[in-house]
């Protein structure tokens, strides 16, 4: 089999074939990472105006800043990246990620299996997440009696080299019963919307954006309990989702919300509610590509 090096570039090629035959106002390239620059080369030289959706900012601001001169424009999704961007493209913007409102809404199905568990996080176990929870778990404010489930690749090879440990090793990790292998959106969506509480959690080297996965809550009715790494969230949800700094915290809030007591069930509901309301409108992948069409609409046509 050919290299993937050789299957990115020809299949990059294919945009060019698309591009001439339906002539887009805009070529939008999401991320990058599989796209090759020779293709983008050529894009710009038949006249296509090109634009860069970043999905991984900060943490590959350093990778992003070496192709971002190549676009005419460069959406970043993290406003924290957005003056580096810059300085190799003028053209530079925040584009704030967002919820798929066709999928992530309230009114969809349950999963199939296990709908309504207590605690529920969706993403991937980077080691410094499986460390923060399993502290969180030994806690003994800890909500014993809650039932859990984390889904995602957990058990990385980097893990094992770096802290000597993963979950296929480690019996004595509290979350070993909990795990089970990555999911779809789809199912994703459903699991949201059965859980009592959805975790959010932030890579190390958060910037100042929410992750989708903020939004995606949210739009689906669920209560969040976030890490408390990023601003942005204070100013879009406010007092509208709970939050937690420490293992400690965590546990607390946990224990809190999912008490028994009229006062606490009320609490996770009404925020649940609130915090979809924050973002319904204003968050939608909808208004992220109008907002992409609005700014390259005021580019200087490529010339031929």
């Amino acid at each position: 089999s050919p290299p993937i090096e050789q299957i990115l570039h020809d299949a990059s090629m294919q945009v060019l074939i698309a591009a001439a035959k339906f002539r887009p106002d805009l070529v939008v390239v999401t991320a990058m990472m599989g796209f090759h620059p020779e293709a983008l080369v050529h894009l710009r030289e038949f006249g296509f105006k090109t634009a860069l959706v970043l999905t991984e900012c900060p943490y590959d601001d350093l990778e992003a800043v070496k192709v971002a001169p190549l676009f005419d424009l460069v959406f970043a999704n993290d406003l924290a990246s957005v003056p580096s961007l810059r300085t190799v493209n003028q053209a530079t913007f925040y584009l704030p990620t967002g919820y798929n409102s066709a999928l992530h809404t309230p009114d969809g199905p349950l999963a199939d299996t296990d709908p309504n568990v207590d605690i529920l996080f969706v993403g991937t176990g980077f080691p410094e997440r499986q460390t923060f929870i399993e502290s969180a778990m030994r806690d003994p404010v800890w909500p014993q009696h809650a039932s859990c489930a984390f889904y995602g690749f957990w058990g990385w090879k980097e893990a094992e080299e770096s802290a000597g440990r993963v979950f296929t090793t480690d019996a004595q990790s509290p979350m070993k019963p909990y795990i089970h292998s990555a999911i779809t959106n789809d199912e994703t969506a459903a699991r949201y919307r059965g859980a009592k509480v959805v975790l959010n959690f932030y890579r190390d080297g958060s910037g100042y954006s929410m992750n989708p996965r903020a939004y995606e809550i949210a739009a689906c009715g669920a209560f969040q309990l976030a890490q408390d790494s990023v601003q942005e969230a204070h100013e879009v949800f406010g007092d509208t989702i709970a939050y937690f700094r420490t293992p400690h915290e965590l546990a607390q809030a946990l224990a809190r919300y999912l008490g028994t007591k009229y006062k606490d069930i009320h609490a996770r509901l009404w925020l649940a509610k609130e915090s979809r309301e924050r973002i319904l409108t204003a968050g939608t992948y909808t208004r992220r590509a109008a907002a992409v069409a609005e700014i390259s609409s005021h580019l200087e046509p490529v010339a031929d």
